[in-house]
């Protein structure tokens, strides 16, 4: 009898511990996702250049722009316009031709100069219409692009009689980042 009883202790014992327990927590894991999109600025560090008094021969000017870029690859134009005789808000005479074989260059970092050769016709800006650079490729080390530019470029003033008064001209530099 003893035996039996135990037996049948045993059994109940052990039918308790496979009951079902209650579930007092639970979990789950979701995925989130994110897509950064390109992102560039330009700011024109320089925004007038005053180069003075001028009679004739080649006319420079270097121009300065920040540009920052969330990729390390930027590709870059420069949209310029001829010297223009101002009075007012309208030009008028002959303007003073910009130096298309001379092209424009960029300098950024302590590297040599990445010339850009003139290419078409530009945007009209701010009433002046502009001839434009080919596209150039810029890179940085970093896996950003931040850094001060200096665009140069030249004029050709190879009349002696131009008419005197103030002469206007623009440049735009456009940015455009480069998939990896």
């Amino acid at each position: 009898m003893y035996w039996k009883m135990m037996a049948l202790l045993t059994g109940i014992i052990v039918g308790f511990g496979s009951a079902a327990h209650p579930q007092t927590s639970s979990s789950a894991v979701a995925r989130v996702r994110v897509q950064i999109l390109p992102r560039v600025s330009v700011s024109a560090v320089t925004q007038l250049v005053d180069l003075g008094s001028f009679r004739t021969g080649t006319i420079g000017a270097n121009l300065v722009y920040h540009i920052d870029a969330n990729s390390p690859k930027i590709a870059v134009f420069v949209e310029v316009s001829a010297f223009h005789r101002m009075r007012g808000s309208a030009t008028w005479g002959e303007p003073i031709p910009l130096s298309t074989p001379a092209g424009v260059e960029i300098h950024h970092g302590s590297g040599p100069a990445y010339r850009l050769p003139i290419g078409t016709k530009g945007s009209v800006i701010d009433g002046l219409p502009t001839y434009k650079s080919e596209v150039g490729h810029l890179s940085s080390n970093r896996s950003i692009f931040s850094k001060d530019v200096t665009v140069h470029v030249t004029w050709d003033q190879k009349d002696p009689d131009r008419a005197p008064g103030e002469y206007g001209a623009v440049v735009r530099l456009t940015t455009m980042v480069l998939q990896n």
